[in-house]
């Protein structure tokens, strides 16, 4: 019966792992087919240049303001588990 279940586990583990190739490799078929916007007639510059308009901005300085809040956060719990850690450790010590 164990071998029924490993063999199973194993069935479902090979599974995914086509299903996810499969899907990686229709994703890189799709996104190869996609291309970006020709040349503008009439427009001057640099072609590699990358238009950001001020609300481009707003939305970088959103994340990188989102990212320093989670950051924050990871940090400021990993200080109260360190010392939750902290204060356990010492009412084991004090009970022995």
């Amino acid at each position: 019966m164990r071998f029924l279940n490993e063999l199973e586990r194993y069935k479902k583990s090979v599974m995914k792992k086509i299903v996810m190739g499969v899907l990686i490799v229709i994703g890189l078929i799709i996104t190869s087919q996609l291309q970006a916007q020709g040349p503008v007639d009439g427009v001057d510059g640099d072609p590699d240049q990358i238009p950001l308009d001020p609300g481009s901005w707003v939305l970088v300085a959103a994340g990188v303001g989102y990212g320093v809040k989670k950051w924050r956060d990871a940090k400021q719990n990993a200080n109260k588990n360190r010392e939750n850690n902290i204060a356990d450790f010492s009412k084991e010590e004090t009970k022995n």
